[in-house]
């Protein structure tokens, strides 16, 4: 297996590990018990547990970052480009459901890491871009004046996220998968369809 190769796999183990445990509360070695090697192992590609969980967030957010916004910035129409945001966003969460609950750990504790640096160097020109590419594309000139675009995106991905980071909960209250595809549009259906009724694009 290739270097970049293996270092994703242990950036997937640890998203589900930090997810479940809290940065504290993982172990290196629960990373590598779950990837299949040794602990020391893990030091041919990462330096320590905070390298693998800076790595990860990081290169979430660019991840997130390329998977939308050149969709959605060949994309003219505005109405599509609330569809596109919202549907490769959860696709994206879809596949990397521990991503949100990491995130919301870092929100609650206010790390330093999470206000001092994720928070510019990642959430901050993403958010930009977001709503730049809403407001170029002319959103506001088809009626839509009175529009918030920065709450619009803001709410958008709280909607999504929130629905990964509760998404047990989701299971055990209604008795379905909530990872399953069915899930999953009908997740996309409905924020849709709350945001499209609430600003009045048809």
């Amino acid at each position: 297996m290739a270097a970049s190769d293996k270092r994703e796999e242990i950036l997937r183990v640890a998203e589900r590990v930090f997810a479940t445990k809290g940065y504290k509360g993982a172990a290196l070695k629960d990373i590598a018990d779950e990837v299949g090697i040794k602990t020391p192992g893990l030091y041919n590609y990462f330096r320590s547990k905070e390298d693998i969980y800076r790595t990860l967030l990081s290169s979430r957010y660019v991840a997130l970052r390329e998977a939308i916004l050149p969709r959605m910035a060949a994309t003219p129409d505005p109405k599509e480009r609330v569809e596109l945001f919202v549907s490769l966003l959860i696709d994206f969460l879809a596949e990397h459901p521990g991503f949100p609950m990491v995130l919301a750990q870092e929100v609650i504790w206010s790390n330093d890491f999470a206000l001092k640096e994720l928070a510019p160097d990642f959430l901050v020109p993403f958010f930009n871009e977001m709503i730049d590419s809403l407001e170029e594309s002319g959103i506001a000139e088809q009626g839509y004046s009175r529009l918030d675009t920065e709450m619009l995106v803001f709410n958008m991905f709280g909607l999504s996220t929130f629905y990964f980071f509760a998404a047990t909960y989701f299971t055990v209250v209604t008795g379905e998968d909530s990872m399953s595809p069915a899930s999953i549009a009908r997740l996309k259906e409905n924020i849709l369809e709350m945001l499209f009724n609430g600003i009045g694009i048809s």
